[in-house]
C-alpha cells in the first residue's frame, strides 16, 4: 500500500444530483486546509444542450481530470471523481441514445487512463439523501438544464452509483446522509469525524 502520510490530503465528495455535495465541499476543504474543486456546470457551454451530449461529457470529464491532477498533487477536495462522469452521466446519455457506443467507449477509456495515471484519493465521501429531498433541492435551484429531472431519473442514478461504489477498491469509502435535518456544518462535522478515523487507520495509527 502507498504511504500517504506525508502527501497533501486529496478527498473526493461523491453522490447524485441534489444530495448536497457542493454545500459540503467548502466546509471540508476549509477544515482540511486544502482547496475545494467544485463541479462547475454553469461554465460548461454545452450543458443542457442535448444535441451536444458528447462535447458536454468531454468537457465535464476533462475538467474533472484536470482538477483531480491538481488536487492529487497539491491537496484538495474534489466534487466527483473523473470516473463518475462516465460511469453515471455519460452512461445515461448513451442509454438515452444521445451518445454512440463508440463515443461512450472513448470517454470510458479516457477516464480509466486517468484512474491509472493519477493518485487515488485518500477517501471518497459519498453523500446520500432521499430521492424526494434531492428532487426538492433540484427544483429549488431553478436550473433550466435540470428542469426535466424526475424521481425515476434519480432512482436510476442512485442504482448506478451503488454499482460503481461496489466495485471501487482504490480508496476507503464513507457514506453520510444530508437529509437528517442537520445543517451543512453539522453534516460536515460528521463527515470529518468519519474521515479522520479513516485517515488515522490508513496511516497506521499516526495523526492524519
Amino acid at each position: 500500500m502507498t504511504d500517504r502520510t506525508n502527501l497533501p490530503r486529496f478527498v473526493v465528495v461523491s453522490g447524485g444530483i441534489g444530495v448536497g455535495k457542493s454545500t459540503l465541499l467548502p466546509f471540508l476543504a476549509s477544515e482540511l486546509g486544502v482547496r475545494p474543486f467544485p463541479e462547475l456546470p454553469d461554465d460548461n457551454p454545452y450543458f443542457g444542450d442535448e444535441s451536444r451530449a458528447l462535447a458536454c461529457q468531454q468537457w465535464f470529464l476533462r475538467a474533472s481530470i484536470r482538477d483531480a491532477a491538481t488536487a492529487a498533487t497539491h491537496g484538495g477536495v474534489l466534487e466527483r471523481m473523473p470516473l463518475e462522469h462516465v460511469e453515471i452521466f455519460a452512461r445515461l446519455q448513451r442509454d438515452a441514445g444521445r451518445l454512440s457506443t463508440d463515443d461512450f467507449a472513448s470517454l470510458h477509456a479516457e477516464a480509466l487512463r486517468s484512474s491509472v495515471e493519477l493518485r487515488a484519493p485518500d477517501c471518497v465521501i459519498v453523500v446520500d439523501a432521499s430521492l424526494d429531498v434531492a428532487l426538492g433541492r433540484i427544483r429549488h435551484r431553478h436550473n433550466q438544464a435540470e428542469a426535466a429531472i424526475t424521481l425515476d431519473d434519480l432512482n436510476i442514478i442512485s442504482s448506478l452509483y451503488d454499482r460503481l461504489l461496489a466495485s471501487w477498491a482504490h480508496s476507503p469509502v464513507i457514506r453520510i446522509r444530508s437529509d437528517t435535518g442537520a445543517g451543512p456544518a453539522r453534516v460536515a462535522e460528521s463527515a470529518l469525524f468519519s474521515l479522520r478515523e479513516v485517515l488515522h487507520e490508513a496511516s497506521g495509527g499516526h495523526s492524519p
